[in-house]
């Protein structure tokens, strides 16, 4: 479906809708499933999924989350290719924005990731493949490094998320339910970092992530702070267009984007996305007048003259602190 109002969010950083954030996709080629929402595992008993499959193991990790899912979606086609089944899954249903497998394979893994940056969703996956890592540098692929067979860190972490506001929470420091700490040494976490991956560790007594990295180098948070942001303002100044008889093309029509680019800034803002400044966002709105716009636009009835620049929240995953000891 062609969008009418487009926006185009550019990351500039140093270091629930209709779009489904709180909604995971479980794809598998290992058997036929209709796609099916589910909100427990028991219902994986009506579409003849056997509890000794490693789908249904990857669903009970997901749903045994603390807190977990309201609701996973999962689609399963033993014939068609990953690229075609993805296509046709988002094509007919909207609810779901991350993704995982059953299979973990280098390349499922590929495949999927590749399909993820193409079409604005989330992929979550576990593998022992440090080399892989080398691979892949993508902003939509989140890798999460276990030695151990079985384990499913990638989709335990995705279902994190999911239960989150979207960009709210970071990925390091998070304690999930049923996953054992991953037998790597200091080199080999440093290295899982380098390259763009997360692994699980055991640090003061608590298992935690090590880290909330996207195969970028990019902070998963950030990313999704910016689908958030892209997602509401889409939405938002799509519904303005169909509650009025028309934006007009003239200085107030052109008010009315403002001011919805400002509200969802504002949203954001609440949910902690967005860096506070004096108690306000911080953020700066810049657009052209009528008057302003190239008269072709205005004769082809294209605005594309407004841009806001918002300073994000982020988060603090490391530091120094100074204590000074006198007597």
């Amino acid at each position: 479906m062609k969008k009418d109002f487009i926006v185009n969010v550019n990351r500039f950083t140093k270091g629930m809708t209709v779009q489904g954030f709180g909604t995971p996709l479980i794809y598998t080629q290992s058997q036929d499933i209709p796609y099916t929402l589910l909100t427990d595992t028991k219902e994986l008993d009506d579409l003849n999924v056997a509890d000794t499959s490693e789908v249904y193991k990857l669903a009970l990790t997901m749903f045994g989350q603390n807190p977990a899912p309201a609701e996973i979606a999962i689609f399963g086609n033993t014939e068609g290719t990953i690229t075609q089944d993805l296509n046709a899954i988002a094509d007919q249903h909207s609810e779901w924005f991350y993704v995982v497998s059953d299979d973990n394979t280098n390349a499922t893994v590929k495949a999927i990731a590749a399909w993820a940056e193409a079409n604005d969703k989330l992929y979550f996956f576990t593998t022992s493949n440090i080399g892989l890592l080398e691979e892949l540098e993508y902003d939509n692929t989140n890798a999460y490094l276990h030695d151990q067979q079985g384990v499913y860190l990638g989709e335990a972490m995705c279902a994190y998320f999911c239960t989150q506001d979207a960009g709210s929470a970071t990925g390091k420091f998070k304690t999930l339910s049923g996953i054992p700490a991953a037998n790597y040494n200091n080199t080999q976490i440093n290295q899982i970092h380098q390259n763009g991956g997360n692994t699980y560790v055991r640090k003061y007594g608590n298992l935690e992530t090590t880290e909330g990295l996207a195969t970028s180098g990019e902070f998963t948070d950030v990313i999704l702070a910016g689908y958030f942001i892209k997602f509401r303002i889409e939405e938002r100044v799509h519904n303005t267009a169909r509650q009025n008889k028309k934006i007009a093309y003239d200085n107030r029509g052109i008010g009315l984007m403002v001011s919805d680019v400002r509200a969802v800034i504002f949203e954001a803002y609440n949910n902690g996305l967005v860096a506070d400044k004096d108690g306000k966002p911080d953020y700066e709105i810049n657009y052209k007048r009528r008057e302003e716009v190239n008269p072709i636009d205005r004769a082809n009835r294209v605005y594309n003259d407004l841009e806001a620049t918002i300073n994000l929240a982020g988060a603090i995953h490391e530091g120094t602190i100074t204590v000074n000891l006198r007597v």
